[in-house]
């Protein structure tokens, strides 16, 4: 009998948690919490960072856009943007303003001017730009050009920060205003007046109320030339691959930059591709690579000069598939098409993920969905993996290159 009462009390028992063991697991369980709590923090602010961040980009590249359609109309941009106002713009009060740019618009009885000045109510600070010029009508022209004692003083951005480049950016260009002077809002125009770099520095602020490093946005922009200086198959729109090779016809800078261009191989990622020139002056044609680190060349072609662009990619890099090398002129309309002013670009689909063809041009597109270039550049598209039409690869945005021809004086 006490062997039996005896088992019953053992079935009974029950060990259970010390307290030593409760507090350990709360500990555990209590660093568990935290730090996931910890991670949830840092992705909301690295989230709302990256959001204010993305925000601020597309509030300065608008203004960056902005600029740089009045400026493609100029003809030229004063290398001194300070000089002579009282004469060249009487009507504009310069008092508490920084010009930065100031560009003759043919049709407009005084120049139009970019500045920055400190910042006033609705608008915050430090600074802001603002432009002082003729307004506009609502299909973009102007609506008083020779009535400059009505023109306004537009603010275009705000938040634009005091600071600006520890030494002068513009390699012998003018820089705009003197590197003292420097607000956030600086322009680098060359000797001639026909090309600016317009950089815009603005304040960051995350979703906390923190200030962040400045945010800067760059544009190279060309003023409009005084005539086109190169021929190209048909001069007028639509011209889609009309033509693919550039002659001068008068001495002049060109400018070819590469905008981009994606040919991914699965499994291995980006097909590696180069830009070549083909120079022919004199009877004699030179082959000129376009630097991959800087994407652009720059020439000083004279008077009869040709100068075709090919495009090379290294398609053994995808399995062993052909590599391909395609010319602006020999493979015109097939391989490679020519945009122009007006033109509508062609609705292929891209292969894959790639981007299609507007992600490479969507500086140079309008509202409609129209190049929106000068009469003084060209686009070209390069299809580069396959020559057969119907296939899904055939996206021509391979390889996407610009190329402006400016005359000289």
């Amino acid at each position: 009998m006490n062997k039996f009462l005896k088992s019953l009390s053992i079935q009974k028992t029950s060990n259970g948690f010390t307290l030593i063991e409760l507090l350990v697991a709360i500990l555990i369980t209590s660093i568990l919490i935290t730090a996931t709590g910890w991670g949830v923090v840092a992705i909301t602010q690295n989230d709302k960072k990256a959001k204010a961040e993305t925000d601020r980009r597309v509030e300065l590249n608008r203004a960056l856009d902005f600029i740089s359609d009045e400026v493609r109309q100029a003809k030229p941009i004063a290398t001194n943007a300070s000089a002579n106002l009282s004469t060249v713009a009487s009507n504009f009060s310069s008092s508490g303003k920084t010009p930065v740019l100031t560009l003759q618009i043919p049709g407009v009885s005084q120049r139009v001017i970019y500045y920055i000045a400190s910042s006033s109510s609705p608008w915050l600070g430090p600074n802001v730009i603002s432009r002082w010029g003729p307004n506009f009508n609502s299909d973009g022209t102007y609506s008083n050009p020779t009535t400059p004692a009505n023109w306004t003083y537009e603010p275009l951005a705000d938040l634009i920060v005091n600071e600006g480049p520890a030494s002068d950016p513009c390699n012998g260009w003018s820089l705009n205003p003197p590197l003292a002077s420097i607000k956030g809002f600086y322009a680098c125009v060359d000797p001639s007046g026909k090309i600016a770099t317009v950089n815009l520095r603005g304040k960051l602020i995350d979703a906390y109320g923190n200030s962040l490093n400045p945010l800067e946005v760059s544009s190279k922009v060309f003023a409009r030339p005084s005539n086109v200086s190169f021929t190209l198959g048909s001069s007028t729109a639509p011209s889609i691959g009309s033509g693919g090779t550039v002659t001068i016809t008068q001495p002049s800078t060109a400018y070819f930059e590469v905008l981009g261009g994606s040919m991914y191989c699965t499994g291995k990622g980006e097909i590696p591709t180069t830009t070549t020139l083909k120079v022919t002056q004199g009877g004699t044609t030179t082959d000129t690579t376009v630097p991959s680190s800087t994407k652009t060349l720059n020439l000083s072609p004279a008077v009869g000069t040709k100068i075709t662009v090919t495009g090379f990619a290294d398609n053994s890099f995808c399995y062993g598939a052909p590599d391909r090398t395609f010319n602006s002129e020999t493979d015109k309309n097939t391989q490679v098409w020519t945009l122009r002013n007006g033109d509508t670009p062609p609705p292929f689909a891209p292969h894959g993920t790639q981007p299609n063809i507007d992600a490479y041009l969507k500086n140079y597109l309008d509202a409609n969905g129209k190049v929106k270039l000068a009469e003084n550049q060209v686009i070209y598209l390069f299809e580069l993996f396959t020559t057969t039409t119907t296939e899904s690869t055939y996206d021509m945005q391979d390889l996407v290159v610009l190329a402006t021809i400016v005359p000289k004086e």
